[in-house]
């Protein structure tokens, strides 16, 4: 006996050595091409793994199977499929190959399953493998391809773990066949047969060998000679791994594949049988009349064989099974094995068994966990399943609340006898002692007494007398009609189906033609003898009129349909005509109403425990004390505590009626009915309540009403509503519902609740939290700024550089407009000592996804192949800017209503996934415009809620002194995103212009989750205090916390003064700055600057430059109108300059490197100057204006009004640009002015009311002239 640990691992460890790491070294006795028969056309078998294959079975393995030694279980494998999928796609293509070493990966663990309650040995444990997740995935594809094709392979007695067979299948056949073998009055026996550890006995070679005879391929076998000849287990004990051993022989129990393999190696006993029986060597024990196959039963290693009481026979069956036990390893153990007579005298047997040194059992015996004989089972047959609920009962029920009681006799009780029920009919004492064991448990009643055992239940028998077929065909046909109630037929050769009974046709005829069924000679006629035999020999003449029409009917009926050599097809009568338990169940049970509070009830999303309290309040079931008096149980009072009334305590008093209830229902606003109908009165409180999980809340109230009252009655501790309500709480909590908003819209008032989404709406980031407790002291309102600045400045410096990729890409994508300005003597620019970036050389190119070869050939379609090529582009531009500037309008409607972090973050990860998209279609050669076209415009949809976002943010924490050089600073991140979108984006297009656009997009939801989770919204939000140092007048005026600010409408922000002209100034503006954005290193790259052309990446590099002047001129702008305290005239100054400095670019700037510089420095300091001047400090000045009496609720409103006006342009210019470009540069230049002066036309009213205010101010004392523009000053702003 091993006691400890190490010698119980030494007998496990020997024991499985000997059982699965020993060979016997086993020799084919059998010649197997005589005996099998191959099957042909295996070949897809060995089709390559398809990526979709391994997906579709990754998806539908069960994630909560154990795992195997590498500690990863399906569960994670799905959840991580696509980080990993790529390495499972090349361990199947190596597998496929045949180059995969499976040592690694093959090994397992061998968990131990008693098979009965006092295992002692270690034959008592069924051994269980625990493979790893690779190997299990990949014998599960080999296993999904086998079940396509293994009907064909074996006979069909073999019912085991093959598809479309099963066990239900396996045991009518043998009920059957033994109730003839018993008719026929002849002498038979029953061998069941007992294998010897089949599982792990079955030797590979012999495995090998039947599947090469059965047609296998070279590649399949080799296949499986890898998985076979590398597994490795170790035996599991007490969760610790003990020693590894080689699996030599055998089949794991736990992979996927291994039982099918089993079933191929054992149908060959099959075979030989039926080649003895064809030989003459043994004899069929009925005529052939059931099947060519001998009758052998087969459940993987469950067997029977049925054959005559005759001893030769037994004898050379014998032999042949010790044949087959050299051959395979497959060796029957006799001394376990049991032989049943039929027909056959005590004497006889005796013999019998001697022969085949076998023990002697009698009818009925077990099969497959079932009672199997010749007369239906006694009572005394069901007592395993009646032990096994009983044993359930008693070890876990007392332990279970009644909520765990009701899960356990739906999921256990209910479920056991299924097994039974699916192939016999259960008495009706077994099923009221099951009922009785299941009240029991739920209700915890006196536990019923045992099952009475009665004598053989006698024969059923038709009104003729005479039995037909076994007892289990009869219970069969007890059900005939309810299965034809419920089942139509498909006629195929009309040889099953019942011309009048059966439903053909939509209605069975004997009801759709009554009149010609009653004259009808034959009731029962099959639809084939319809078609064969006359109508006069059918009916009983004359007819009446009426049967005479029906009969021309039903002919027409009959002679459309199909006539095949098929069989009959029946089916469900549902639309699909698949079995569904729930419909059938509907069907025979009919409609039985229940009310809709118990529906509701039990979908609900309340605990078990909520539900069955709830349940049995409706059932008034509750130990009140007036149900306690209902039961005979004596009390003191059987009034209700909770009031003084001295009222009965029944249930509709306690929950509705008496006063403690009617204080804790009036806490949300109901006032019960004085209905004495429980379920009404639920129903209406149900009805007039419009809050949500209002049924959760009405449970959780009742429970909590409930609880108090036991609490005073056994603790003596008086019910308060407060009680009541915190249990409420409580419990939505522990359901998992609670966020505070609902439940303080059930305990507030909706003054309360709005205050609470608005607190909810601006909470404190989690990071500055972390950064207060690490600091130990609240972060000052000066580096609250600094964090601010900082944020925001980086964000949407990460939004432009995003957008930067497009342009610096575009020369790559459509190289061939270069390469037919070129000529042979042009040489890209620069070297590699100006810049960082080494030229890259055509070859280089053409690996980056898009060539510049001479040749017109590279770039990607479709921006290549047609004509208008760079029209697509300028569609792809339009495409994004116009999504860009429609959601503009709605982002800053949505950014006065919403967190504004929240709205950050979630553009700025939208942003990078859909940035990061339009680069995913190089590596799934995307060739369709209209999916870059979508790419590009949801990504401009997210793009549109960066700049009313952080203008806000900005504005919420910034005075207005120096406003316009803080924000000309701070603007200064457009140029930086720019510079950085174009550096990042041109070092890319070495690894594949892909790049250019996935690591910008995976950078901005980087800056993105950073804000969320460091971004403050505005000082109050995170409760800090301005500092007294600080002079300058906060940015937004600070309002009274009691006022409630109303969001600016759309139409009422168009309205403010000042608004129109800026925003539509800022259209010219930024279709300029965007022209030049999108297109300029188009241009660069297209253009001979000193007769020499730069490279693709040189010219993004070099285009950065106009971005630097756009830093200087943004800064520039901003201090000019500072000092002046003049916006538009700044701004009209700027964009008039701007006209000459276009003019110089494009006649000059060919001219050398550094003209082309100098120009487009200036250049970018005179476009984007005015367009960062308006986009920040005067939008800002715009939405804190003097008419909006200090709403801070209008800023992202205005903004977004500006720049959405402003991207309208921007969409434009790049789309004409698209088209003008294909003819002429200049053209396009030529807008580019006109668009300028127009901007600067735009101001020419704000311009002079400036000019007038600065004049009048010098000869008298007045209001600063911004007062005059659409600007806000503190100073004039009404109280």
């Amino acid at each position: 006996m091993a006691l400890s640990h190490n010698e119980k691992e030494v007998v496990l460890f020997n024991a499985f050595k000997n059982r699965l790491g020993t060979s016997q070294q086993t020799t084919m006795v059998f010649n197997l091409p005589a005996l099998i028969q191959p099957i042909g056309n295996l070949s897809e078998l060995e089709q390559p793994f398809s990526s979709r294959e391994i997906d579709q079975i990754i998806a539908c393995l069960p994630s909560n199977k154990s795992p195997g030694p590498d500690g990863f279980n399906i569960d994670f494998v799905k959840k991580y499929w696509p980080v990993i999928a790529p390495d499972f796609y090349d361990l199947f293509n190596k597998f496929f190959e045949g180059s995969l070493c499976m040592h690694s990966i093959n090994g397992s663990y061998v968990t131990l399953i008693p098979k009965n309650g006092s295992p002692d040995s270690v034959g008592d444990y069924r051994p269980i493998s625990l493979l790893n997740t690779s190997v299990k995935v990949l014998t599960k594809i080999l296993a999904n391809r086998l079940q396509l094709v293994i009907t064909k392979l074996v006979h069909q007695n073999q019912y085991g773990f093959i598809k479309d067979r099963s066990i239900q299948d396996c045991l009518p056949w043998a009920f059957e066949y033994i109730s003839l073998c018993h008719k026929s009055r002849k002498e038979m026996v029953i061998l069941k047969l007992d294998f010897e550890k089949t599982f792990d006995k079955l030797e590979h070679a012999a495995l090998l060998e039947i599947l090469r005879h059965k047609g296998f391929g070279n590649k399949w076998i080799h296949w499986i000679s890898m998985i076979l000849g590398s597994g490795s287990s170790e035996v599991l004990l007490n969760g610790v791994p003990g020693k590894r051993f080689h699996c030599r022989r055998g089949v794991r129990q736990g992979d996927p594949l291994s039982p099918l393999l089993f079933v191929l190696a054992a149908d060959l006993l099959q075979t030989i049988v039926n080649k003895a029986c064809k030989g003459g060597i043994l004899r069929l024990p009925l005529p052939n009349n059931c099947g060519p196959d001998f009758p052998i039963i087969q459940y993987v290693d469950d067997t029977i064989l049925i054959m005559e009481a005759c001893p030769r026979q037994l004898f050379f069956l014998k032999a042949m099974l010790n044949s087959f036990a050299d051959s395979t390893g497959l060796h029957v153990n006799y001394h376990k094995s049991n032989i049943y007579p039929i027909n056959v005298s005590d004497q006889k047997m005796e013999i019998l068994a001697n022969t085949f040194h076998c023990k002697i059992g009698s009818l009925s015996f077990t099969y497959l966990g079932l009672p199997l004989g010749i007369q239906r089972p006694k009572l005394g047959a069901f007592l395993p399943l009646i032990q096994k609920i009983e044993k359930r009962l008693a070890s876990t029920s007392i332990f279970l609340s009644q909520a765990g009681r009701l899960e356990m006799v739906n999921a256990v009780f209910s479920s056991l006898p299924t097994y039974y029920m699916c192939t016999l009919k259960l008495p009706k004492m077994v099923i009221r002692h099951i009922d009785r064991l299941r009240r029991h448990c739920l209700w915890r009643e006196l536990p019923p007494p045992g099952l009475i055992l009665f004598g053989p239940i006698t024969t059923v028998t038709l009104p003729s007398g005479k039995p037909v077929g076994s007892f289990w065909w009869r219970d069969v046909l007890k059900t005939l009609e309810p299965f034809k109630s419920i089942a139509r037929v498909e006629i195929e050769d009309g040889k099953t189906t019942l011309l009048w009974h059966d439903n053909w046709d939509g209605i069975p005829k004997s009801t759709q033609y009554l009149e010609l069924w009653s004259f009808s000679a034959c009731k029962d006629i099959t639809v084939l003898q319809a078609r064969l035999v006359d109508s006069q020999e059918l009916f009983h003449a004359p007819l009446s009129t009426e049967a005479f029409v029906q009969l021309q009917e039903l002919n027409d009926c009959l002679d459309n349909l199909p006539h095949n050599n098929y069989k009959d097809k029946w089916c469900c009568s549902t639309p699909s005509g698949l079995f569904s338990s729930q419909k059938i169940y509907a069907h025979l049970m009919g409609n039985q109403w229940t009310h809709p509070i118990f529906s509701w009830l039990w979908k609900s999303k309340c605990q078990p425990k909520h539900k069955v309290f709830f349940w049995l309040l409706l059932k008034d079931r509750l130990n009140t004390r007036a149900f306690l008096r209902q039961r005979s149980m004596f009390l003191d009072s059987y009034s209700c505590d909770n009031c003084i009334l001295q009222v009965e305590e029944t249930t509709i008093h306690l929950f509705f009626r008496c006063n403690f209830a009617k204080r804790c229902w009036s806490l949300i606003g109901i006032s019960p009915s004085h209905s004495a109908d429980l379920l009404n009165t639920i129903l209406r409180i149900r009805r007039r309540w419009q809050v949500p999980w209002k049924l959760e809340a009405i449970i959780l109230l009742t429970w909590g009403i409930w609880k108090c009252r036991n609490n005073w009655v056994f603790n003596e501790t008086p019910p308060t509503v407060e009680g009541c309500t915190d249990r409420l709480y409580l419990s939505y909590i522990s359901a998992g519902k609670l966020s505070s908003d609902p439940f303080t819209s059930l305990m507030g008032s909706s003054s309360g609740h709005q205050r609470s989404k608005t607190r909810s709406r601006n909470r404190k980031p989690l990071g500055i939290q972390l950064l207060e407790r690490v600091r130990g002291s609240p972060i000052s309102f000066r580096s609250c700024q600094a964090l601010v600045l900082v944020l925001t400045f980086l964000s949407y410096a990460s939004y432009h550089a995003t957008r930067k990729t497009t342009s610096v890409v575009k020369s790559v994508l459509d190289p061939k407009t270069k390469t037919n300005l070129g000529t042979s003597s042009a040489h890209y620019w620069p070297p590699s000592h100006l810049f960082y970036l080494h030229n890259l050389k055509d070859a280089d190119n053409s690996s980056a996804g898009g060539s510049l070869s001479s040749g017109g050939g590279g770039g990607w379609v479709p921006f290549n192949e047609a004509e208008d090529g760079t029209a697509l582009l300028g569609e792809i531009d339009l495409a994004f800017l116009g999504a860009y500037a429609a959601g503009m309008f709605f982002a800053g409607h949505l950014g006065d209503r919403v967190d504004l972090r929240v709205l950050l973050t979630v553009g700025m990860v939208g942003t990078g996934l859909f940035t990061a998209a339009f680069g995913a279609g190089y590596w799934l050669d995307v060739h369709s415009f209209y999916y870059f076209l979508a790419v590009q415009m949801v990504a401009g949809l997210f793009q549109s809620s960066g700049w009313p976002s952080v203008v806000a943010v900005v504005g919420n924490w910034f005075g207005k002194s120096k406003r316009g050089l803080i924000m000309g600073v701070w603007n200064a991140h457009t140029s930086v995103g720019n510079i950085s979108g174009s550096l990042v984006a041109a070092a890319m297009l070495r690894y594949g212009w892909c790049w250019s656009f996935v690591v910008p997009g995976v950078v901005i939801a980087l800056v993105g989750l950073a804000v969320f989770l460091l971004l403050p919204v505005a000082p109050d939000v995170i409760g800090v205090q301005e500092d007294l140092c600080l002079k300058d007048a906060p940015l937004l005026e600070r309002r009274r916390a009691d006022v409630e600010e109303k969001a600016v409408g759309f139409i009422e922000a168009w309205r403010i003064p000042g608004v129109a002209p800026f925003a539509l100034c800022l259209f010219f503006c930024k279709l300029v700055a965007y022209t030049f954005l999108y297109w300029l290193p188009f241009y660069i790259s297209h253009t001979a600057i000193g007769g020499e052309y730069l490279s693709d990446s040189a010219a993004g590099v070099l285009s950065t430059l106009f971005d630097v002047g756009g830093v200087v001129g943004g800064i520039l702008a901003g201090h000019i109108s500072d000092h002046l305290d003049a916006r538009a005239l700044t701004a009209a100054s700027f964009t008039f300059s701007a006209i000459p400095a276009l003019f110089f670019y494009r006649v000059y700037g060919n001219v050398s490197l550094a003209w082309n510089i100098a120009l487009m420095f200036v250049t970018g300091m005179l476009v984007n100057g005015p367009y960062a001047l308006i986009t920040t400090a005067v939008s800002a000045d715009l939405g804190t204006h003097s008419s909006l009496n200090g709403n801070s609720r209008a800023l992202a409103t205005v903004t977004a009004i500006i720049d959405g006006t402003g991207s309208i342009g921007a969409a434009v210019g790049p789309l004409l640009t698209g088209y003008i470009s294909a003819r002429s540069w200049s053209a396009v230049f030529t807008m580019l002015m006109a668009s300028a002066l127009v901007a600067g036309l735009l101001l020419s009213r704000l311009v002079a009311a400036e000019v007038v205010a600065k004049m009048e101010s010098r000869r008298t004392p007045a209001p600063a002239a911004s007062d005059l523009l659409p600007v806000s000053s503190s100073s004039m702003d009404e109280p």
